[in-house]
């Protein structure tokens, strides 16, 4: 992983110089967590205080909070301040930007092997999903 200079990590993703593998492995990191997915899903409907996270999960508002910022430093989530409150939602643009750069970086990978081996794979000889199924599920959302 990554070591980031404490300036780096209070100013967050693509700051101080951070590249967009770095911020790039933040999101994966985030997502990594099955907890987090479920907070996304959950903000994926409408936007939730942490008190409100903290009653549809069986943990300690500290653990919900520290999962708020693990998703908000890969910025997948924004806040809102209202009053005494702070209200979190999906950032769907950041999340689209961050699976489009991965599926651009495994398509530089894909070609890269395929100059080098003189042979050509297609995805579906792998098993795995192609990129634009992915990108056509970011796009409708």
């Amino acid at each position: 992983m990554t070591k980031l200079s404490a300036d780096a990590r209070v100013r967050g993703p693509g700051a101080g110089g951070l590249t967009s593998e770095d911020d790039g492995l933040r999101v994966f990191k985030a997502l990594s967590h099955e907890t987090r997915t479920k907070i996304l899903r959950l903000l994926d409907v409408r936007e939730y205080t942490v008190s409100e996270l903290t009653a549809e999960f069986d943990l300690a508002q500290p653990s919900i909070s520290r999962h708020l910022s693990i998703l908000k430093g890969a910025n997948l989530v924004r806040r809102r301040r209202a009053g005494q409150c702070v209200y979190y939602r999906l950032a769907p643009d950041e999340l689209s930007a961050s699976l489009r750069g991965f599926i651009q970086r495994f398509r530089q990978c894909s070609a890269r092997e395929s100059a080098s081996t003189g042979r050509r794979v297609k995805l579906s000889q792998t098993g795995a999903l192609s990129p634009k199924s992915y990108v056509g599920w970011i796009d409708s959302r």
